[in-house]
């Protein structure tokens, strides 16, 4: 059960740091697409 638990908190940390991830992708392309314009 505890397990379960530990590798619930696992899983939604790894989806936190990837959407922290994506949008400092996207945030950065923005950027690109601004100086390009």
């Amino acid at each position: 059960m505890l397990g379960r638990v530990a590798a619930r908190q696992r899983l939604v940390s790894l989806l936190m740091l990837s959407v922290v991830v994506y949008n400092d992708l996207s945030y950065e392309q923005s950027l690109r697409k601004k100086f390009i314009l």
